[in-house]
């Protein structure tokens, strides 16, 4: 969509010093010719936009154009651009690395290098223990079909291993206790149920969209009626000690 093109040239504009019209073109697989009717429109918008030639020329956005940096302090965004890679490894989502450029582009030039060193402060990684995996495939269906607001078709296993055919209307995403979780409206059901991912086989977009339900709190899915914990008392081997205590 236009619209998107346009808010990730801004970012890509704030996030570097040049780039050129061709290099545009080929990151968002559209002609030279489009990218500058995008500059013109962002020009009339009042976002100034200048045009150098040369060998180091190129589309930039002039220093004295700036985004607010006055809400949050350095420290305040490489927390928080640390915790969304984080989350974006796991899901790779377009809207977080979007949001992730924008804050990046709001620190000051000395602390950009920063965020892409190995000796960060801060670091969240939600991916599991192991070589790096391509991002889960079961994530990124349900994800889009929750963008979309599009049906979503799967088989799903239960606590007690019984398979089911289900059609669903996905709501929200959930990550809880290293788990993610889907709170849907099952059409099978008539109700919403939670559906853990890892149980969630061949997952497909169905035809139809749906509009949104109210289904109150979400946290409310999470209560369980649990029996009171007991104290155990354990005996082990001392050369044990530390995979206990993990």
């Amino acid at each position: 969509m236009k619209i998107e093109r346009l808010l990730a040239i801004i970012v890509l504009l704030l996030n570097r010093r040049r780039i050129t019209a061709k290099e545009l073109a080929e990151r968002f697989e559209v002609s030279i010719r489009t990218i500058y009717r995008d500059i013109a429109s962002l020009n009339g918008a009042g976002i100034p936009i200048i045009a150098s030639q040369g060998h180091e020329g190129g589309l930039a956005i002039p220093e004295s154009f700036k985004l607010s940096r006055q809400l949050l302090t350095p420290r305040d965004l490489e927390a928080m651009i640390s915790t969304l890679q984080g989350v974006n490894q796991a899901m790779a989502h377009r809207d977080i690395q979007r949001i992730i450029e924008m804050l990046v582009s709001l620190l000051p030039k000395d602390d950009e290098a920063q965020i892409s060193r190995p000796h960060r402060s801060f670091v969240v990684d939600l991916t599991p223990w192991g070589p790096a995996e391509t991002p889960n495939q079961t994530l990124q269906v349900v994800q889009r079909a929750v963008d979309d607001a599009r049906l979503l078709s799967f088989s799903y296993n239960d606590a007690s291993g019984r398979s089911t055919s289900r059609t669903v209307e996905p709501h929200t995403l959930i990550y809880k206790g290293y788990a993610w979780y889907l709170l849907a409206y099952c059409r099978l059901r008539s109700d919403f149920r939670i559906f853990r991912l890892s149980r969630i086989s061949a997952p497909r977009l169905a035809d139809g969209s749906f509009l949104r339900r109210d289904s109150g709190d979400i946290h409310r899915f999470f209560q369980f009626d649990c029996l009171p914990s007991q104290p155990v008392i354990l005996r082990f081997s001392p050369t044990v000690r530390t995979k206990v205590e993990d």
